[in-house]
């Protein structure tokens, strides 16, 4: 009885946390990688966006105005955190499926 009142918010709880893997894996792609890295020479600061390709590590040059590179450590904080929602994701799909198991 419990189980047939159960089941059904179950199921559309799975449905949820399976959309919410896709919204978050599509955005993840969409955003920058990596970490700002600052080049100080003489008295000017150049900003490097530095990441891993592979084994590689690359460097992308971003430009000297700090103006700039705001929108850029934003969107970087924002895929950090779209990665910990992620991973937090994976772990109540998990869970979910280990109770839908249970309840079969």
């Amino acid at each position: 009885m419990i189980v047939e009142l159960i089941k059904p918010t179950i199921d559309k709880e799975l449905s949820r946390n399976i959309k919410m893997l896709h919204f978050y894996e599509n955005e993840i792609k969409s955003l920058p990688k990596g970490n700002i890295s600052i080049k100080k020479v003489n008295s000017n600061s150049y900003y490097y966006l530095k990441y891993r390709k592979d084994t590689k590590i690359i460097t992308d040059y971003i430009g000297k105005d700090k103006l700039h590179i705001k929108p850029i450590e934003e969107q970087i904080e924002k895929r950090k955190h779209y990665q910990k929602m992620l991973s937090a994701l994976l772990k109540e799909q998990k869970e979910i499926k280990r109770i839908i198991r249970v309840l079969s």
